[in-house]
């Protein structure tokens, strides 16, 4: 089936669709015709982005789904640490509606006022996971490459070699052909990453 098919019969977008393979969720079939990648996805992808669709929609995490789809005999472990984090968001939930039915009627002339208003009670709130676990498929297989290669590598021009390789891997993001990078979703994020994890030397 084509992209297209997928998609009204699952009812999800093209780009939700391409997400979910770039996450490495879905891993259609492809095939090259005059130069151009084609993906063919099977009656198998079709019923795992309906799942995924399900997950979604109850807030399962992306990583969570790939634990679920990679390490079936741990279902029940990653549903008890699911279901205990749903437990704590909503408790964070909770006391952020408090906050915000008592500030409801109120109109802010700034952007400063509103953070100043809800500052205090998410103090003690956390990031959504993935904020704080972000995952760029493509810097972090460079960033694995990266570290296989400083156990080989002797003192000496690491970083200068480190630059070669980012520049080298910035000219293949920029030319593939991969969702999440020509459809512009990245907006420049693998450069800022990469640049970051240099500085991080």
């Amino acid at each position: 089936m084509k992209i297209k098919e997928v998609s009204a019969l699952t009812g999800l977008t093209k780009k939700t669709i391409r997400f979910y393979e770039e996450v490495g969720l879905i891993e259609p079939a492809k095939h090259k015709l005059n130069g151009r990648e084609f993906r063919d996805y099977s009656e198998e992808d079709l019923e795992r982005l309906r799942e995924i669709a399900v997950l979604r929609k109850a807030h399962f995490t992306i990583e969570e789904i790939r634990l679920l789809q990679h390490e079936p005999e741990g279902v029940q472990e990653i549903f008890t640490g699911y279901y205990d984090r749903m437990k704590n968001e909503k408790r964070e939930m909770d006391r952020l509606m408090l906050v915000l039915d008592q500030i409801s009627g109120r109109t802010f002339a700034s952007k400063g006022e509103l953070v100043q208003e809800i500052a205090e009670v998410t103090d003690s709130m956390s990031l959504p996971p993935a904020d704080i676990h972000p995952r760029f498929r493509y810097l972090d297989e460079l960033e694995e490459k990266l570290s296989r290669g400083k156990k080989k590598e002797k003192p000496g021009n690491t970083k200068l070699k480190n630059t070669a390789a980012m520049t080298q891997s910035f000219s293949l993001v920029q030319t593939t052909t991969k969702p999440g990078v020509r459809d512009g979703s990245m907006n420049g994020t693998s450069v800022i990453m990469a640049m970051r994890m240099m500085d991080d030397e």
